[in-house]
């Protein structure tokens, strides 16, 4: 974990946008990747989900799985 680079992930209603946050993962510093709103973003399972967006593999705390997906599905709407 301390090498971890905590990101937020917004799904907009025009693309996905991957952003840096500060030191203490509160607030968005700049966007780092956008993605088109097709972008699927996977199944994450287990207690660390893993996920890649653009080129950078994320790792999802079970505690924002149900964000996941229903990111998910609201890109499949």
């Amino acid at each position: 974990m301390m090498f971890a680079k905590p990101r937020i992930v917004s799904v907009t209603d025009r693309a996905v946008v991957v952003m840096a946050t500060s030191t203490g993962g509160g607030k968005p510093t700049k966007a780092i990747t956008r993605l088109p709103r097709e972008t699927r973003l996977g199944d994450v399972k287990g207690l660390w989900g893993k996920l890649r967006l653009g080129n950078e593999m994320m790792y999802v705390h079970r505690k924002f799985h149900t964000d996941v997906k229903a990111a998910y599905s609201a890109l499949s709407a």
